[in-house]
């Protein structure tokens, strides 16, 4: 009768002689620290080096445009959020034909109106002071496109 230990020690021996799969024996044979070199360019050919790309993103600095959350100025002109956005909503509802911009179909609302809002804000770089409620619709869909973009931020402590 042959032991436990038996079979173990004659399986590991079958599965030394087991052939290996041809890829596995292929690298075996390779030298273990072997370099490989990337392609150089033909002689007589220039590689260019292209400029690193410029952003084309507006920096806070470049604007007068301040924003003021759930507080307001005393004596200071002042910009409702919905009437700052006003031209970007108009265009979602009228391209979408619904009545509010908030009514585009699956949800899509507030994307199209955060990123509608980045590029107005980048092409036409409005200025003044805008007060946004935090708990309005329009203010906790805005509030992070507009921090972005503005040169101040001043927030009320409720």
């Amino acid at each position: 009768m042959t032991s436990f230990f038996d079979k173990l020690n004659d399986a590991t021996e079958a599965q030394k002689k087991k052939k290996e799969h041809p890829i596995t024996e292929k690298l075996k044979e390779l030298p273990e620290n072997k370099q490989v070199n990337p392609p150089q360019a033909e002689e007589g050919v220039k590689s260019e080096k292209k400029p690193p790309v410029q952003s084309k993103v507006r920096k806070a600095e470049d604007t007068d445009l301040v924003i003021y959350i759930d507080c307001l100025l005393v004596n200071e002109d002042m910009i409702l959020l919905a009437d700052f956005i006003r031209p970007v909503t108009e265009a979602i509802e009228k391209e979408n034909q619904v009545e509010h911009w908030s009514f585009c179909e699956y949800g899509k609302g507030n994307g199209m109106l955060t990123k509608r809002l980045a590029r107005y804000i980048e092409k036409e770089n409005p200025s003044g002071n805008v007060y946004v409620n935090s708990s309005s619709q329009e203010g906790r869909v805005c509030l992070e496109t507009l921090r972005r973009f503005a040169a101040r931020v001043a927030q009320g402590i409720r």
